[in-house]
């Protein structure tokens, strides 16, 4: 039987709680994870007498570096005035802490340190600590002192697949080597830092493969070129220092760094991929030093490859002989009402773990139903009152597979049509929803309280029918990625032809519903007046977000009537709402990469890449 982990927010106020050595905590959305490695980031100071600069804290991007950063500094004010006798924002918490001390002297002396010197606190994006390591140890990592961060690497890689193209169009028309495909496997084969370059074993005269092994020799010529580069991308960051750790064979690299920080803290561990894990690995983990290490996050997050999760690092990490004997959970939500609770362990729960039965598939994501509340919340709103529960409906013959609702059978439903003996069921279950009232008479669900999820079009397409059938109004939401849909492809084209008034760019983007022109009428402004206004107009919205910034710019494209235009169109509404998460995305985006409009643009496209990949998307 798996033994069973450990509950961290208990253990880390235990007098005796082990700071030595790597620790793994898993955290879900809620549990107080922040909270939690602000109690690791206070014991480390007060136990160990370390400095903030010698306690390396890493997340992911600069927003939550800089939120991370302040949640830091409070729980240090917060001890600072319960030494002092005086009330703080959560005195229990301070008092627990302070309980843990043995030199009570000694250790409000380091509390007082570490806030006269917290703005040399080590609390950095990974890629931010890449570039500090590589820059202080320039001379054993053979990077280059004069670069620059600026992530130019896809255009830097198609460059290279256009060039081989211009320079070789007899060969590649003779190969029937295509430059759209030999720009998508450089792209990909170059992009993310882990990514292995894999070439089928088709035969060699065969285009695809010719392509491919093209676009392998141009990424290795990247590569061969990367130390010297002044102009670094992000992942070539990570590359730089996995490369510089792996060939320091006697350690020396990483002995130094251990020197430099005494103990490390991985926030949304769940998001490292295997380059950026085989760094922690060589420093923190292999040096026998035993220095503290936790790494923190979520494993039911990784599983999710659209957002870069990497389930199988999370999971080699996890099978570390060094993380056996601290593994830990938080099984407390703060965030989410009892029902909410109660609803995630009976839908989450493992179904048979001792027979290997987990709802993810794999023992290290297990999950035992144990989630509890952490506080119970006040929330005002409709009378939510009625608990979660799961319906079994018996099913005949089930061979082709069928829909339940809500199924036991979550983690085995298998694809196929919703069998005529289910129907009936399905739209039971939603009048039944729908008759149920609050105290005062009044209906505790309407239909747009209700979703429905399905495997297929074609099964969202017969049940729509059969609930309008019955009087029941159902819309089928739009599935998809919102960077392959139409709205990614106008937003695109109108920020080029605001960093490009003129030419093909600016008549693209007269042509989207911020231009607002048809094609008809772009053959006749060739030459006018109105054709000169409309170049201003695009100059002046690409000054805006150069000099502004990315919110700015959206509130002037709100007064181009992009939304009246799009309110006119079929499926317009659809299309609106794309775009209004688009823009958002790239306001959110923008802040975390600075005010680059050929970053952000850089982004967008990548984004837009990925998206569309059917193929070749992750090369493992």
């Amino acid at each position: 039987m798996k033994e069973a982990k450990k509950i961290f927010d208990e253990e880390i106020f235990r007098l005796e709680f082990k700071l030595d050595g790597a620790h793994l905590v898993a955290a879900s959305a809620g549990t107080g994870k922040t909270y939690n490695i602000q109690n690791i980031y206070a014991r480390l100071l007060l136990d160990r007498g370390y400095q903030v600069s010698q306690i390396q804290v890493m997340t992911f991007t600069e927003a939550a570096t800089k939120e991370l950063k302040a949640r830091l500094h409070s729980i240090l004010k917060d001890l600072q005035k319960r030494f002092a006798g005086e009330e703080c924002e959560d005195n229990t918490r301070a008092d627990k802490l302070i309980a843990c001390v043995k030199d009570r002297a000694a250790a409000r002396k380091q509390v007082e340190l570490a806030l006269l010197d917290f703005d040399n606190a080590a609390i950095t994006t990974i890629h931010g600590f890449c570039k500090m390591v590589l820059t202080r140890y320039a001379f054993e990592t053979g990077i280059n002192l004069a670069m620059s961060l600026e992530d130019r690497k896809n255009a830097d890689l198609l460059e290279l697949a256009n060039d081989w193209w211009r320079k070789n169009q007899k060969e590649a028309v003779e190969k029937q080597v295509d430059l759209k495909n030999l720009q998508k496997y450089v792209k990909t084969l170059g992009g993310k830092a882990d990514y292995e370059v894999r070439i089928p074993p088709e035969a060699p005269e065969k285009a695809e493969f010719l392509t491919l092994s093209i676009a392998q020799k141009l990424v290795e010529q990247y590569e061969s070129e990367r130390p010297q580069r002044e102009k670094q991308s992000f992942d070539d960051l990570l590359r730089a220092l996995r490369d510089a750790l792996k060939k320091d064979e006697k350690g020396e690299l990483a002995a130094k760094l251990r020197e430099d920080f005494k103990a490390a803290l991985i926030d949304e561990f769940q998001d490292t991929d295997p380059v950026q894990y085989d760094i922690f690995r060589r420093i923190f983990l292999e040096g026998g030093d035993n220095l503290p290490l936790f790494f923190v996050g979520d494993p039911k997050q990784a599983i999710y490859a659209f957002r870069s999760g990497d389930i199988y690092t999370y999971i080699k990490a996890s099978k570390n002989e060094a993380l056996q004997d601290q593994k830990y959970t938080l099984n407390k939500n703060f965030r989410s009402t009892e029902n909410m609770i109660q609803a995630i362990n009976a839908f989450f729960k493992d179904e048979d773990p001792q027979n290997g039965k987990y709802t993810f598939s794999n023992e290290e994501i297990d999950y035992d139903g144990t989630l509890e509340v952490g506080r119970k919340l006040d929330i005002k709103g409709p009378d939510l009152a009625r608990p979660f529960s799961i319906i079994t409906v018996p099913v005949e013959n089930n061979d082709e597979g069928s829909i339940l609702f809500p199924a036991t059978s979550k983690k085995t439903v298998s694809g196929g049509v919703i069998k005529k003996a289910i129907m009936p069921v399905l739209i039971n279950q939603v009048k039944l929803l729908l008759a149920e009232k609050k105290s005062d008479g009044a209906p505790c669900f309407s239909p747009k309280d209700i979703a429905i999820l399905l495997n297929s079009h074609t099964q969202e397409a017969a049940l729509q029918k059969a609930l309008m059938a019955e009087g029941i109004p159902c819309v089928i939401a739009e599935a998809g990625n919102v960077f392959a849909s139409p709205a990614a492809y106008e937003l695109k084209a109108v920020l080029e032809a605001m960093l490009q008034p003129e030419g093909p760019k600016l008549l693209c983007g007269l042509l989207t519903v911020f231009g607002g022109v048809s094609p008809e009428k772009i053959i006749s402004l060739q030459g006018t007046k109105e054709l000169a206004d409309m170049v201003a107009k695009f100059r002046g919205l690409g000054e805006i977000w150069q000099k502004n910034g990315f919110a700015s710019l959206v509130a002037a494209l709100e007064k181009l009537g992009y939304q009246k235009r799009l309110a006119e169109k079929e499926a317009g509404e659809r299309m609106l709402t794309d775009m209004e998460q688009l823009l958002e995305m790239c306001i959110a985006t923008s802040r975390n990469i600075g005010s680059s409009t050929e970053k952000l643009l850089e982004w967008l496209e990548n984004r837009m890449y990925l998206a569309t990949q059917k193929e070749y998307d992750n090369p493992k």
